[in-house]
């Protein structure tokens, strides 16, 4: 007897298995599109870079894609879309200067990343051996710039770069690389930053001072105030930062002016703020010269303040009795050293202890140099500079720039010079001379993602009337 099936149920099973096929069939399908490979693409990035220097490149692009690339490289497995690639400056360690900032150029940012292509980008680091030189001042409208790849040895270079504006009878370059010049017969202060000396363009900012006459000599204090010596006037005077920002027409906050003041030929101020301000002479025949102190407070306001202290200079005090004396440049090193550029026939390099320079008089160097024959016919040693090595570079008036070692400043006597840079082409008298301090201050920015070597050598952080702080 045949068995006949509930129609009811017969439905109820077909429905069953319907619902279990599309079941099946949607998870076939969501399996199918969770596997499914997704469209990436390829970025190749290109740094090249000078030796010695480490990249600093950042990429960023869809889905909060974010890398830091220090070589070449290629990069796979990107999703589609726009990246971004940023490079750092980047600051390197140099035995002159103490650092360096190599700058970078990028190629073909932002770049589009498509499935199954290849993007690219190229970054090129450039050394940029300017920032971080030592710059010369001339007389005749120039500054002249060796790099740091120039003056590790002796010869006859090309300038690195120049500079040519009014008469350079003064200069100085502030902490954060702009230098300041002066002109023999004008009245006009010029700022060129870093910008402008690389552009060749300029200056950015230009201070007018009425009566400003003879400039000799600029500096800057601790207070970042701008100080020109003024020669003929027999006075010294200083600009705030705020003139300095300003630019325009200014007449000095302060004027220091003194009857011991005559014929001044530099200021410098020691680690406690105290000015020293040496005379051209005190002699008719350039014989004898001194080394005037004035007090910080002394220093801080317009007056004509009497020295605290009094250095004379000259007759066997490293020097030929009657031998022309003509103090041009000074310097106090990191141990508060006064070094003195006298030049004359028979020049000599000076320095003075803090023991030394505590008690008026006429005390012995504790080092006096000669210079060598090679030096003499040039007048002697003008003006003089430390760099990082703590090693002393000295110009002549008219063709030379020489370095003196650490150990060869040591101790008294007749030096030959370790390295002698002849200037090539026609130079009307050297006038200071200044390194570039480098990255020691060249943006926020750049300060954040490279902070300043607090390691800078004792001699880098100098006070100094040949360069800024």
């Amino acid at each position: 007897m045949g068995h006949t099936m509930n129609p009811t149920i017969d439905r109820r099973l077909t429905l069953m298995l319907v619902a279990a096929s599309l079941a099946a069939s949607i998870a076939v399908a969501c399996r199918s599109s969770s596997t499914a490979p997704k469209a990436l693409g390829t970025l190749a990035v290109t740094i090249t870079q000078p030796p010695g220097t480490t990249p600093s490149v950042t990429l960023t692009g869809p889905q909060g894609y974010a890398a830091t690339l220090g070589l070449s490289a290629v990069l796979g497995g990107l999703a589609s879309g726009s990246y971004t690639v940023v490079a750092d400056s980047a600051v390197r360690a140099d035995p002159v200067v103490g650092t360096i900032i190599d700058t970078a150029s990028v190629a073909g940012s932002p770049v589009t990343v498509t499935a199954g292509d290849t993007g690219r980008v190229s970054v090129v680091y450039t050394n940029k051996s300017r920032v971080g030189g030592l710059w010369v001042g001339a007389y005749n409208h120039a500054a002249y710039d060796y790099s740091v790849n120039q003056l590790d040895r002796s010869g006859e270079p090309p300038v690195a770069d120049s500079l040519y504006t009014a008469s350079v009878s003064a200069m100085v370059i502030d902490a954060r690389g702009n230098m300041w010049v002066a002109g023999w017969t004008t009245d006009t202060l010029r700022m060129f930053t870093r910008a402008d000396r690389n552009g060749h363009t300029g200056p950015t900012v230009t201070l007018v001072s009425p009566g400003l006459t003879q400039p000799m000599c600029l500096t800057i204090d601790s207070q970042g105030n701008l100080w020109v010596v003024e020669n003929l006037a027999a006075q010294l005077i200083a600009f705030t930062p705020s003139q300095l920002t300003a630019g325009g027409t200014q007449a000095p906050t302060i004027t220091v002016s003194s009857p011991s003041i005559k014929q001044p030929t530099a200021l410098a101020f020691d680690a406690h703020g105290n000015g020293w301000v040496s005379n051209a002479s005190i002699t008719v025949n350039y014989t004898e010269t001194d080394l005037l102190q004035f007090s910080a407070a002394q220093m801080a306001a317009s007056g004509s303040p009497v020295p605290v202290d009094t250095i004379v200079v000259g007759g066997g005090l490293g020097v030929p009795l009657g031998s022309a004396l003509y103090p041009r440049g000074m310097v106090f090193d990191g141990a508060g050293n006064l070094w003195v550029a006298a030049s004359g026939p028979t020049g000599a390099i000076l320095e003075f202890t803090p023991a030394e320079l505590a008690v008026s008089g006429t005390p012995s160097p504790h080092v006096a140099i000669t210079p060598t024959a090679a030096m003499l016919p040039y007048y002697g040693p003008q003006f003089l500079t430390f760099d990082a090595r703590g090693d002393l570079w000295v110009s002549d008036q008219y063709a030379h720039v020489f370095e003196y070692t650490t150990g060869q400043i040591a101790t008294s006597g007749t030096v030959t010079p370790a390295i002698t840079v002849a200037v090539n082409g026609p130079v009307s008298g050297f006038t200071q001379l200044a390194f570039d301090p480098g990255a020691t201050a060249v943006g926020s920015v750049l300060e954040r993602a490279h902070p300043a070597n607090p390691a800078l050598s004792r001699r880098n952080r100098l006070t100094s009337s040949l360069r800024s702080r």
